[in-house]
């Protein structure tokens, strides 16, 4: 492992660590021991110091001030309806706090500024927080998140008057009232993710699927993934530790690895779809995987959830969807969902693109009228070709959209993708795969709608994936076709992470070649289920073992559901870890959890 150079930051330390625990097990404490006297060492002897010459200026602000002002005359000139002029010079003074910023961190960094340095290597502090002392802490927001009219001239160093110190107060309330509810939201966050994980535990050492996600060689999550297809002479079922990975990146070649969201386990997950553990081995048949990775999520927020919720009040550019709330929203999926994107409901192309007269943007894709939140512009342009389930509008997408427009597998990859997204916006460090686990956990039902007489399903009924697939019998004009000569025709089988009875567009079919997916089997027939995302706080609700399901929340509908139904509960084996701990089966016995390790039961 011995390099020139080695980042030591934040970052930094926890990809050495990771690479140590992954490739050197046996060092690891030593090398930890080793690195944490280095620190130490390093603090003792070298401190960590600032000086006046630390806080001062390093850009010339008044030239970015010289070009703001006269934007801003230019603006005064046009004479714009109130709302219109507050919201234009908004986004001109955010702007310019923005670009501040930036050049404020660069031209620190250039100096060796000492603040800037602690800043750079996540040992304290923002890029936001440099600028107020070295260049200006730039716009403010109020409390309902609107910039206030008065950009600060001065830095902390200089000094800033009463009122602009004022204008600051908002943040500075919210960061504090922000704090006391952190904590709360984060358990709650963290306990939600955690019922929905604990039927997702390690029942199986390989499923046996051959399908799975498609990748980019250049992907740095990939080690510790199981190949599901072989590559060249590499064959399928192959371990990608770093040798490996050099050597996929020579080829250049497709890459498809297995996922906990493409496992086809009978129930949970495998070994072999969640891959190896930082230890270097696959996790235990019986192990609580899920919650494993619940906790290595939400622990950091729940810790530090400061650091993922505001920016003190700092008004910033381009809205990012990060930070608690929002990931509380993400997961939930309410109703009311906030900054909501706008997305096709239906293939076509956009034929018109108007002003609403309430505000906002009505967007026309072969004569269906979409509707775009206002301040949210429209992504798409007049004669563009969409599909079912594209974005027309910036936002937030529900995934909820994306599951009902494009099926289950494209939701829970979208859903991954997006919430590992917000989790590093939010200064978090998600590993893909445990994010893939909660996806698993959360998107992981079929809503039965019109079943046939022999089926054994009932209308209204909410089935697992699994078990669906175990006893689904696709349709007798089933037949396989090219990817391409499929599109619009209906998926009979897992392909790439599409999932069954997925209506395939000229996008998946592409995706599907593009990763070597030759064939795959397609019906015309309508399908009489369809995929339902629920709020995570209720996705583990649909258990048929009533004793289980008082493991969630919400326990007196389901008690009462339970009854209704006349479900029961299985005390003598369980997937899931309740009934028997519950029930005091074989306590004082020593049997409980005697088979775990070979059946993946409790």
């Amino acid at each position: 492992m011995q390099k020139d150079t080695y980042d030591l930051g934040k970052r930094g330390m926890s990809e050495i660590m990771a690479e140590v625990a992954a490739h050197h097990p046996d060092e690891f404490p030593r090398i930890v021991k080793q690195l944490g006297d280095l620190g130490r060492r390093a603090s003792w002897r070298q401190g960590y110091t600032t000086g006046p010459a630390d806080t001062r200026q390093v850009i010339d602000t008044a030239s970015y001030y010289a070009k703001m002002d006269a934007e801003l005359a230019g603006l005064r000139k046009q004479k714009l309806p109130t709302e219109d002029f507050e919201a234009q010079r908004g986004e001109i003074l955010t702007r310019y706090s923005d670009l501040i910023e930036k050049d404020t961190m660069t031209a620190a960094m250039k100096s060796r500024n000492a603040f800037a340095l602690a800043v750079a290597s996540g040992a304290r502090g923002k890029a936001s927080n440099l600028k107020a002392i070295l260049s200006t802490p730039g716009a403010f927001q109020d409390a309902k998140g609107r910039v206030i009219p008065l950009f600060v001239r001065n830095s902390y160093g200089d000094g800033v008057r009463p009122a602009e110190t004022l204008a600051g107060t908002y943040g500075a309330r919210t960061a504090v009232v922000s704090t006391k509810k952190a904590t709360a939201k984060g358990g709650d966050l963290l306990k939600i993710t955690t019922q929905a994980g604990l039927d997702f535990n390690i029942t199986t050492q390989d499923c046996g699927a051959t399908n799975g996600l498609a990748a980019e060689a250049t992907d740095d999550d990939l080690t510790g993934r199981v190949l599901a297809r072989g590559v060249g002479d590499i064959p399928g079922g192959t371990v990608i530790d770093k040798h490996l990975l050099a050597q996929l990146r020579r080829q250049k070649k497709p890459i498809m690895v297995r996922s906990a969201l493409t496992c086809r386990a009978p129930h949970g997950l495998c070994a072999k779809c969640v891959g190896v553990k930082a230890d270097g081995q696959f996790p235990s048949i019986g192990e609580s995987a899920t919650v494993t990775a619940s906790a290595a999520i939400n622990e950091p927020i729940v810790q530090g959830a400061l650091d993922v919720k505001h920016t003190a009040g700092v008004a910033k550019g381009k809205k990012s969807f990060s930070g608690l709330n929002y990931i509380t929203q993400f997961l939930s999926i309410p109703e009311e969902f906030k900054d909501r994107a706008t997305v096709a409901e239906n293939e076509g192309t956009v034929d018109k693109i108007e002003d609403a007269p309430q505000g906002g943007t009505f967007i026309n894709v072969n004569g269906t009228q979409h509707f775009a939140l206002p301040g949210f512009e429209p992504t798409v342009k007049v004669g563009q070709r969409v599909e079912a389930g594209d974005t027309l509008s910036d936002g937030l997408v529900n995934p909820a959209d994306i599951v009902r427009l494009r099926g289950l597998g494209e939701g829970r990859k979208y859903y991954a993708t997006r919430l590992s997204q917000m989790l590093r916006d939010s200064g978090q460090s998600p590993d893909a795969r445990n994010v893939e686990m909660i996806t698993r956990a959360a998107l992981d039902n079929y809503l039965i709608e019109d079943p046939d007489e022999d089926s054994p399903w009932l209308p209204d009924d909410l089935v697992h994936e699994s078990e669906f697939l175990a006893k689904y019998r696709p349709p007798e004009d089933t037949a396989e076709m090219p990817a391409a000569k499929a599109v619009g025709k209906f998926l009979q089988a897992p392909a790439l992470h599409y999932t069954v009875g997925t209506k395939l567009t000229p996008s998946m079919a592409k995706n599907l070649e593009s990763a070597g997916v030759t064939k795959v089997p397609v019906s015309s027939q309508q399908p009489w289920f369809r995929p339902e995302m629920q709020r995570l706080r209720v996705a583990s609700h649909n258990s048929d073992d009533w004793l289980a399901s008082l493991g969630t929340s919400y326990l007196s509908s389901q008690l009462r559901g339970s009854l209704e139904r006349g479900d029961e509960t299985n005390v003598a084996e369980n997937y899931h870890f309740g009934p028997r701990l519950a029930f005091g089966a074989d306590a004082g016995k020593g049997g409980f959890g005697e088979y775990v390790q070979t059946t993946g039961k409790f």
